[in-house]
């Protein structure tokens, strides 16, 4: 015997290390199998999933553990402390429980981190423990870095074993290869960590040893554990794979459960009337949806042809012949089925041949009411014909500017339109009694044109205003309306036995009534016959109005040509008379802009069909038709710009002068507050002192409001404008005329040459581009027929690019 210490030298049992090594593995698939069960599971059932899977994943790898240990051989006895040796089976069941616990939920890096570090150490500590547990006569020595290795490779093991059994979770396809695949790599790794752990002790024996020492056999006892293990890890595994597959089947019963009753639900409620028909055309069923939708009950229905219209029996019976041709595609047709009640209904008819399917044995034929489609369809179209054919009245009505050839093409149309016995217009006096000024009547019934009919209703304010504001009298049948007794009589008297009366205004006043007679029998009036006659009422209206305008106008170049007449007979008079012939002319011409009043409604048609195809059609046009809209619309309301400017124009020489005392100071601070409200650009305003006059404060302030805006307007290019307004004073300037004061706006704007200054003041000159400078060129047209009504005068100075000064007297 010797009396140093030696190192005692170990051997491993290969048989039990790849024993140990098959039951890492095979412990690491019951681990990532349980896994799955205990993350689909709840309640109790989850508790029990998580308790039996932690005590069948801890054995397996504490038995993994203990054969390896048994796998390890030394020269002297090894025997094993009981309760230390369940212990660390205790510690590998907790480690178990901890990672079935975590992989069961959703988590992120942190949460997967510590999970995988707790079941990590849990490992290293069982087998420590297991360890621990050895009893023989020698000295454990540990190299550090080995063990700090081992902890590691445990912790790195039980982080993968973690994401693995998460990433399985998520897996829709091959899972099974990498369930394998990932146990394969577990077990592997958690074995590694043991042998790791194991090289890292040394025993040493302070004894001789004995040559002769019998090494201990522990290949039963290994082969024992890990038959038992695999006993416990295969009831594991069969009871998992049975639950999935009981939960799988139990889910699919349910889904198939719930589908059924789902389309059962959705046959027998929709919208549609579902049959299944047989080859010859026996009714085989028919949804409970036919009660609701055609009146009869489900059995009701025998052959497919029962209910079909006699007129689209062909349609039908072609659609059936079609389908046993076409099996598998959807075909369609169109025709009529009677009700229970009678009535005759639209549908839209869809059959698929599902004969050679088992499920269905019959061509399954869907029928869909389309009657509302239909009949929305024909009333568009019947109502694009008459808006269509109210435009061509309207194109006839205003042909001419002949105020009888107007109203008779109008009763005579309006007649043929509606297709009744009278129709005429009937114009007011002064003392609201009536004319009939023209009527278009058949020939079988009394003419009334020309008669006087005094209506005692339209004696009373509050009667005329309703018609003013758009009321419509509508009888069906004078009897049974509830009319007035005297105007039932008065009906009656004029042989009248349905009556549709609109209003026609002119400048919102009411002038007359466009009447409609039906004397044979009662006649329901349609809404769209109501308001397509209305429309004609306006149109009548706005011809009235161009016709009398146009009488007028006529009227006032008779006022003129008697002017000129007289003109070469009075010599004397000869220079104010030709004032007053110019005069006159220019009013002429301001008159006749007023026309252009009348250009509102087809702007605004133009306008607003052109936003109509912008908003509805966008999909359907190309860019190229999308700009020549835009610029539509924007020469549209260009356009509407022009007219409200002509309009305000031609209205000045009508409306009456309200002259008082009046500061023009506080005008033009208004009128320049307002306006650099609008500027986002420098500019250096000076007002001087402005004397008090007397004027039209409104038409005084557009005056400055033009005036000042065109100075705004043509300075815009300059980096600071600078502008000024004030007074001359009668030293200041010799045409001055004596007593009178000469107010100015003065820019250092763009200017404009002095040889076109005449055609400052005249409406639609411009002496700069439109592109450049935007304006309608009636703004100081305006200024100076303002000025001119003030008994003054208004002039321009200026240079090109040095700006312009613009004066006025009152």
């Amino acid at each position: 015997m010797s009396d140093t210490t030696d190192v005692l030298l170990s051997q491993h049992d290969l048989g039990l290390v790849f024993l140990s090594i098959a039951i890492a593995i095979v412990a690491s698939y019951t681990a990532l199998s349980l896994s799955g069960r205990v993350t689909v599971t709840t309640g109790q059932i989850r508790k029990l999933w998580l308790s039996g899977g932690a005590i069948a994943m801890g054995v397996g790898i504490w038995a993994m553990h203990f054969i390896a240990m048994l796998a390890y051989n030394l020269p002297i006895a090894i025997t094993y402390d009981l309760p230390l040796v369940l212990l660390s089976m205790a510690v590998a069941v907790i480690a178990s429980g901890v990672a079935l616990f975590v992989v069961s939920r959703e988590f992120g890096l942190l949460q997967l981190i510590v999970g995988g570090s707790v079941m990590g150490l849990s490992i290293a500590a069982m087998h420590y423990t297991g360890m621990t547990a050895m009893r023989l006569e020698a000295t454990p020595e540990y190299d550090p870095k080995l063990v700090a290795l081992s902890l590691a490779i445990a912790i790195g093991a039980s982080l993968v074993a973690l994401q693995l059994a998460f990433r399985l979770q998520k897996a829709t396809t091959a899972q099974g290869k990498w369930q394998v695949g990932g146990a394969i790599v577990m077990g592997f790794a958690i074995a590694g960590m043991h042998y790791t752990a194991m090289a890292a002790v040394s025993f040493k024996h302070n004894q001789q040893l004995i040559e002769t020492a019998q090494v201990i056999d522990n290949t039963l006892l290994g082969i024992a554990i890990a038959v038992a293990t695999l006993v416990v890890l295969m009831l594991a595994l069969v009871s998992s794979t049975f639950d999935q597959r009981l939960s799988a089947e139990t889910a699919r019963a349910d889904a198939l459960r719930q589908s059924e009753e789902r389309f059962r639900s959705l046959v027998q409620n929709a919208s549609d009337i579902i049959a299944v028909i047989a080859a010859d055309g026996t009714v085989n069923y028919t949804s409970a949806s036919i009660k609701r939708i055609l009146g009869y009950e489900p059995d009701a229905w025998h052959h497919t042809f029962d209910f079909v219209l006699q007129e689209d029996q062909a349609i039908a019976e072609d659609l059936l012949g079609k389908a046993k041709n076409y099996p598998n595609v959807n075909i369609s047709a169109e025709f009529r089925l009677r009700t229970a009640h009678e009535q005759v209904r639209d549908f839209e008819v869809i059959v698929n041949n599902l004969l050679h399917d088992p499920a269905v044995a019959g061509i399954v034929t869907t029928y869909r009411d389309i009657t509302e489609r239909i009949q929305a369809a024909k009333f568009q179209l019947q109502q694009t014909e008459r808006e269509l054919l109210v435009a061509e009245i309207t194109r006839r009505i205003r042909q001419s500017l002949n105020l009888a050839t107007i109203l008779n093409t109008t009763v005579a149309e309006v007649r043929q339109f509606l297709q009744v016995e009278r129709v005429f217009i009937y114009r007011f006096e002064a003392d609201w009694s009536g004319i009939v000024v023209v009527e278009s009547v058949a020939p079988e019934w009394a003419a009334i044109a020309g008669k006087n009919i005094k209506d005692t209703f339209f004696s009373h304010p509050a009667n005329r205003e309703l018609y003013r504001q758009g009321r419509i009298q509508v009888v069906d049948d004078i009897y049974t309306a509830g009319l007035n007794p005297c105007h039932a009589d008065l009906l009656a008297q004029l042989q009248v036995r349905a009556n549709l009366v609109v209003s026609i205004l002119k400048e919102e006043q009411l002038w007359g009534l466009l009447v409609a007679n039906h004397c044979s029998e009662p006649r329901q009036w349609q809404p769209l016959e109501i308001n397509l006659l209305q429309q004609l009422a306006t149109q009548v209206a706005i011809a009235i109005q161009q016709s009398e305008l146009y009488q007028q106008a006529q009227t006032e170049l008779a006022e003129r040509k008697r002017a000129e007449a007289e003109i070469i007979h009075l010599n004397a008079d000869l220079q104010n008379r030709a004032a007053e012939l110019e005069t006159a002319n220019k009013e002429l011409e301001a008159f006749s802009y007023s026309v252009s009043h009348d250009l509102r409604a087809p702007l605004r048609a133009i306008n607003g069909f052109s936003r109509i195809l912008l908003k509805d059609c966008t999909p359907q046009l190309t860019a190229d038709a999308q700009r020549y809209l835009q610029l539509v619309q924007a020469n549209a309301q260009q356009m509407g710009c022009l007219i409200d400017d002509l309009l305000t124009f031609s209205r000045l020489s009508r409306a009456p002068l309200k002259k008082q005392r009046i500061e023009p100071s506080a005008i033009v601070h208004q009128v320049l507050k307002d306006l650099a409200e609008q500027q986002n650009r420098q500019v250096e305003m000076t007002i001087e002192e402005l004397p008090v006059c007397e004027a039209d404060p409104a038409l005084l302030k557009q005056v400055w409001v033009n005036l000042l805006s065109n100075a705004f307007k043509y300075t815009h290019k300059n980096d600071v404008a600078h502008i000024t307004v004030g007074c001359l004073q009668e030293s200041d300037a010799s045409s001055i005329p004596s007593g009178h004061h000469v107010y100015f706006v003065k820019d250092n704007g763009v200017g404009f040459d002095m040889q076109y200054a005449h055609k400052l003041f005249g409406v639609f000159q411009r002496l700069h581009r439109a592109e450049e400078y935007e304006g309608t060129g009636v703004g100081l047209a305006i200024v100076q027929r303002i000025i001119h009504r003030h008994g003054g005068r208004v002039w321009a100075a200026a240079e090109v690019d040095r700006g312009a000064t613009f004066y006025f007297t009152l």
